[in-house]
């Protein structure tokens, strides 16, 4: 077991057993994080039951595919994988997001119907 993952609020690249896995979005919800409480998106799976907080780079990855309401992206897969990005003067380990290649970027749902 990892401790840190298993501590930890969040989802962490130990959570994912060194493997890039699929993840079907369950929501998104506004939650304060860090020290200085700051507000951020937090995006929740069906398969997990920690979240994962949606930096710039995930927000821009996300609503390239899947557009920039978020209450739509809800049944949508995306791919988790361990990864690593600079935070601050550091080489931290981080969970990257890519949209598999056979995903929709419509739902059915939001297909509109011809008037004919």
């Amino acid at each position: 077991m990892d401790i840190d993952s298993a501590l930890s609020k969040y989802l962490k690249t130990g959570d994912l057993g060194g493997q890039t896995r699929t993840a079907t979005i369950r929501d998104v919800t506004m939650q304060e994080v860090g020290e200085n409480n700051e507000v951020k998106p937090i995006m929740y799976f069906h398969e997990y039951d920690k979240g994962v907080v949606i930096n710039a780079t995930k927000r821009d990855v996300l609503k390239a595919a899947y557009g920039k309401e978020t209450a739509k992206w809800g049944g949508y897969p995306v791919e988790l994988s361990p990864g690593t990005t600079h935070y601050g003067s550091k080489i931290v380990e981080c969970i990257n997001f890519t949209i598999p290649a056979a995903a929709p970027t419509t739902k059915p749902d939001d297909q509109v119907k011809a008037p004919f």
